[in-house]
């Protein structure tokens, strides 16, 4: 998987707005990892919330085989493995979007970002992939429902939701841009 400039350059604008936006208040809390799953269990509970009968009868969604990258990703020295999922309608040519996993030391999901094409179903499209993140994550249909839309605005185009747990708080940050929607999930402590 090659690495395109301008993606990685808007994933470096997005982990900074996160990070002053979290650290804004107080500058004791830290990012964490978002799941105690690894990517490949998290990819798995991803497919069975996404190949069920109630999404499959909504939107026929498809996603590929979870594929590593060959190029970690070092963030204030540490090190990412990177790992990513293409998914489109069911029976469509190419890929309309992408769930990149950014997995630590750990071997756990550290944090995950959604991006996804302006297309007719991209609402489609994206609320299923979000659901099926909020579902590996264990969230309730309540938080799922707070951070897809119980957003705030940050600055032009760009969105911020927030959802307390009990160990730590889920950061749902999103960028629309160049017809091109960019959402990242990170756990921050609380």
């Amino acid at each position: 998987m090659k690495i395109d400039l301008k993606n990685f350059l808007v994933f470096i604008v997005m982990f900074t707005t996160i990070f002053s936006t979290c650290h804004a208040d107080d500058a004791n809390k830290t990012y964490v990892k978002i799941s105690n799953l690894n990517v490949e269990d998290f990819f798995v509970r991803m497919g069975d919330f996404l190949y069920s009968d109630a999404i499959q009868k909504r939107f026929p969604i498809v996603i590929t085989n979870l594929r590593r990258s060959p190029n970690d990703l070092e963030i204030d020295g540490a090190k990412y493995e990177v790992w990513s999922i293409f998914f489109a309608e069911s029976g469509a040519e190419k890929a309309d979007g992408e769930v990149t996993f950014f997995v630590d030391k750990d071997n756990c999901v550290f944090s995950l970002k959604i991006t996804v094409k302006d297309n007719p179903k991209r609402e489609l499209e994206y609320t299923s992939i979000f659901g099926a993140i909020c579902w590996a994550l264990d969230l309730t249909i309540d938080e799922s429902g707070t951070l897809l839309n119980e957003r705030t605005y940050i600055q032009q185009d760009s969105y911020v939701s927030l959802v307390e747990q009990q160990d730590k708080n889920i950061l749902a940050t999103t960028i629309e841009h160049d017809n091109i929607t960019r959402t990242i999930f990170n756990g921050v402590s609380k």
